[in-house]
């Protein structure tokens, strides 16, 4: 876990503790804590989709590119990916026009503006699409070139006698040895 996601989510835990401790042992309930807590949360949510979009660990269903030959996976992750930043670009779009819409509304009980718990849309999809198109990109140079020179995490975990395959293919293709 990242730092930063760390500090929100302590930061999160410390004002619904303190909610907890103000109502029920004190008798006089914070009237700042509950919102700060739920706007955290807000945060660290798109956070949360930014770190699995780099560490591509969002849930996929892998049965079909782990049947698939490396081209056709090579394929699916470029149609991913385009999903990914068409999806991005609307919520860019969109996430663009909540936050200026709502940076002169202020929070009920805090010191900030509705715009600051919004802007965190437009960046989290900003970054989540710049990961989609190096993905793309990736996706893209792998179809070009027969799979062959790519990493395996650029090609959805391929196994080294998929690899061998790959590179023994291209060089019955290109006249070169291959690789034992």
């Amino acid at each position: 876990m990242t730092g930063r996601m760390y500090n929100e989510k302590l930061g999160m835990f410390a004002c619904v503790l303190g909610q907890v401790v103000f109502r029920y042992f004190l008798g006089d309930p914070l009237t700042w804590s509950d919102e700060l807590a739920r706007y955290l949360f807000v945060w660290c949510a798109f956070l949360g989709w930014i770190i699995a979009a780099r560490r591509h660990s969002h849930l996929a269903i892998g049965s079909v590119p782990q049947r698939a030959s490396p081209r056709i996976r090579a394929l699916l992750a470029l149609l991913a990916a385009i999903a990914v930043i068409a999806f991005a670009a609307i919520l860019t779009f969109y996430g663009t026009r909540i936050a200026v819409r709502n940076f002169d509304v202020d929070t009920t009980a805090l010191f900030f503006t509705m715009g600051a718990v919004y802007v965190i849309v437009p960046l989290a999809a900003i970054s989540v699409g710049l990961h989609a198109l190096a993905d793309a990109g990736a996706a893209l140079r792998a179809n070009l070139r027969d799979v062959v020179h790519q990493p395996a995490r650029d090609l959805g975990r391929i196994t080294g006698n998929e690899l061998q395959s790959c590179q023994r293919l291209f060089a019955q293709r290109t006249g070169e040895e291959a690789p034992d």
